[in-house]
C-alpha cells in the first residue's frame, strides 16, 4: 500500500489573484480524502507594536486585518469547486513567513504543505522565493511546490532517483521517492517515470582535456563497469518497488542537466525529488543537485525526505 497523504496545509498568499497552490492542495485534497487548511499569515511593522510602544489601537488594528483577511480568504474559496474536501481556514499574524508556516503545520500535523513558486515573467519561468527555500531545508515531510501552468486531468509523474548514493543521501531516500510518487500516480491517475543518471567517463574526460594545461591521468575503471554497477543499483532499487506501468529511463550525464532534460521531453507536471539537509548546516544548505535544478524546473516540484534525515 502506498503511502497516502493525511492532511495538507495550503499556504494562500493575499497579494495573489490566482491561487493556484490552493487550487492544487484542494485537488490533492478530494483525491487524498483528506482535510485541507487554507493558511493566510500576515504582518504589517506599522501596526506589529515592535517599532513603537503597544496599544490597544494597534492590537485593535491587527484584529481587523486579521478579521477582514479571512472574510477574503473565504471569498476565494466561494470561488473554487470544494465538494468533497473538508477544508478549514486559519489567519495568523507573523514574521518571517517560513516560520509561521512549519509552526502551523506542526500543530495541526500536516504531512504535505503545498505553496506557490514566484512566476518571473524576465525570465518565463518561476523562481523560488527565500521562503520557499528555507521550508525545503526546514519542513521533515512532503513540500509540493506549484508552478504556473496548467493542470491536466491526468498528470506525468517524474521520480528522480540515485541508487548509487553517490551524493551521500540517506539510504531510504530513493524508497521514499518511489513510495511518494506512486502513491500520486495511483490518486491521480498519472502516469509515472523513473529517471536516473549515471556519469559518463568519455564526457568527464573530455571536460578535463579540454582546460588549458589540465594534465591526463590513466583511467582504473571503464566506462563498462560504472554503466553495470549503475544498471544493477538501479534494477534492484525498482525490484519490488516500481508501480506498475511504470516507465524507467536510465540516462548518462550529469544529474542536472539529464533531470531538466527529461523533465522537457516527458512533459512532467510535477517531478518528485529528494531533497539532503546536511548535518549541522540543514538549515543552510542541500544537497547540490537539488540547490542546482529545483527552481530551473518548468513544472511543479515535490521534495521529500527520508526518515532518517530528519
Amino acid at each position: 500500500m502506498k503511502p497516502r497523504f493525511e492532511r495538507i496545509l495550503a499556504v494562500v498568499s493575499p497579494t495573489r489573484e490566482k491561487q493556484a497552490a490552493l487550487e492544487r492542495a484542494i485537488g490533492l485534497g478530494r483525491s487524498y480524502q483528506c482535510p485541507v487548511e487554507a493558511f493566510v499569515c500576515i504582518y504589517d511593522p506599522y501596526i506589529a507594536g515592535e517599532r513603537f510602544a503597544d496599544s490597544d489601537g494597534l492590537a485593535k488594528a491587527r484584529e481587523a486585518l486579521k478579521a477582514s483577511t479571512g472574510d477574503w480568504l473565504k471569498a476565494r474559496l466561494a470561488g473554487i469547486d470544494t465538494g468533497g474536501v473538508e477544508v478549514s481556514t486559519q489567519v495568523s499574524w507573523g514574521s518571517p513567513l517560513c516560520e509561521a508556516v512549519l509552526a502551523r503545520a506542526a500543530k495541526i500535523g500536516a504531512d504535505l504543505i503545498v505553496k506557490d513558486t514566484h512566476h518571473h515573467p524576465h525570465l518565463e519561468r518561476a523562481l523560488f522565493s527565500n521562503t520557499d527555500w528555507n521550508l525545503l531545508r526546514g519542513f521533515e515531510d512532503a513540500l509540493w511546490l506549484v508552478k504556473p501552468g496548467d493542470w491536466p486531468e491526468h498528470p506525468v509523474i517524474m521520480a528522480c532517483v540515485d541508487p548509487v548514493q553517490e551524493h551521500e543521501r540517506p539510504h531510504g531516500l530513493d524508497l521514499r521517492i518511489l513510495d511518494v510518487a506512486g502513491s500520486v500516480k495511483e490518486v491521480l491517475s498519472g502516469d509515472l517515470h523513473v529517471v536516473h543518471a549515471y556519469p559518463s567517463i568519455s564526457n568527464s574526460v573530455l571536460a578535463i582535456t579540454a582546460i588549458p594545461g589540465a594534465a591526463g591521468f590513466p583511467l582504473d575503471v571503464s566506462e563498462e563497469v560504472i554503466v553495470e554497477e549503475h544498471r544493477e543499483a538501479l534494477d534492484d532499487l525498482m525490484s519490488g518497488h516500481a508501480a506498475p506501468g511504470t516507465e524507467v529511463h536510465f540516462v548518462a550525464g550529469s544529474p542536472r542537466d539529464v533531470l531538466l532534460e527529461h523533465s522537457k521531453i516527458i512533459r512532467a507536471n510535477v517531478v518528485v525529488m529528494g531533497v539532503v539537509a546536511r548535518g549541522a548546516l540543514r538549515r543552510l544548505m542541500l544537497g547540490s543537485t537539488a540547490e542546482q535544478v529545483l527552481d530551473k524546473l518548468p513544472c511543479d516540484v515535490l521534495a521529500v525526505r527520508a526518515a532518517e534525515d530528519v
